[in-house]
């Protein structure tokens, strides 16, 4: 029995102790899987990692038909190169990438390039995309930048990190932590509040309809955000009143916000920490504007 064997089978014994575990949003196969000296052109990703990422799901789908598999293109592609991956065989599954690419060679837009090399793979896969790590920097800049990119292709995202205290995964330490120390209340000096400010943008969390735009100026305060009632899946339309949800951080609103909505109205209290729109009748879109309130 090869590696690679043993590697499912381990995926196969964890899968199936979380099976059914509420808390478990997804398993993720491998983190940064590296190529070597086949990193570079297509025959690592298409010929070996797509393979092995099947491999592994066949043998979590023995033991839990459910639960969804993320997984990520090679290392290389956290600096802007091209994704290689053939088609991995499971509809629930969600394209997972790293992007580092303007950390590290900044000037040249490949940040934009390596998320738009994301979606275009999901797109042609129809599997959701999710960007599950950037950042590690205090160049609040920088975060804030991909942030703006993150919008523009409307996923989800998680900065790196949260904490470096007692991190097994980053031997340097001290890159960007949110919080110092876990084990103490997230208040006073144990927050980067630079950092938390930039991080906790307004954005849409559940959406009655089909997202078209959404954006949020950090230096005005103002977040837009544009959807139709249509379903995603195109059978239908959502019902009137159907509600949609948008976080509305305090960090950024600590004096209230103004709601202006077009196609719809809002059914939640002033200045609620989740602001909640529901459509009107004959509503085909819906739009909203969040500005600080004065």
């Amino acid at each position: 029995m090869g590696l690679l064997n043993h590697y499912a089978l381990t995926w196969q014994y964890i899968a199936d102790y979380f099976n059914g575990n509420p808390d478990v949003a997804g398993y993720e196969i491998m983190n940064e899987p590296w190529g070597g000296s086949n990193g570079v052109g297509s025959y690592f990703g298409a010929q070996i990692l797509t393979p092995f990422y099947n491999q592994v799901i066949s043998a979590i789908r023995s033991v839990d038909p459910s639960t969804s598999v993320y997984f990520e293109p090679d290392l290389l592609t956290t600096n802007g190169l091209p994704l290689t991956l053939g088609t991995v065989d499971d509809p629930n599954t969600v394209l997972s990438f790293h992007d580092y690419a303007d950390k590290f060679l900044p000037g040249f837009g490949l940040g934009a390039q390596s998320a738009s090399n994301a979606v275009q793979y999901g797109n042609s896969h129809n599997i959701p995309v999710f960007l599950s790590e950037f950042g590690s920097t205090n160049d609040y800049a920088h975060i804030s930048d991909m942030l703006k990119i993150a919008d523009q292709y409307r996923f989800g995202w998680a900065e790196w990190e949260y904490t470096d205290k007692g991190d097994i995964t980053t031997t340097g330490g001290g890159y960007g932590w949110l919080v110092r120390d876990p084990d103490q209340p997230p208040t006073g000096d144990n927050v980067d509040a630079e950092k938390l400010a930039t991080l906790a943008a307004p954005y849409p969390q559940e959406i009655s309809g089909t997202p078209t735009t959404w954006s949020f100026d950090s230096t005005t305060g103002t977040f837009q955000f544009s959807y139709s009632t249509e379903r995603a899946d195109g059978l239908g339309s959502f019902d009137a009143g159907s509600r949609t949800t948008i976080s509305t951080p305090l960090v950024e609103y600590p004096n209230g916000y103004q709601v202006s909505v077009t196609g719809g109205r809002v059914v939640s209290d002033p200045n609620a920490a989740v602001l909640t729109i529901a459509s009107n009748d004959g509503a085909d879109t819906v739009t909203v504007t969040v500005r600080p309130a004065g």
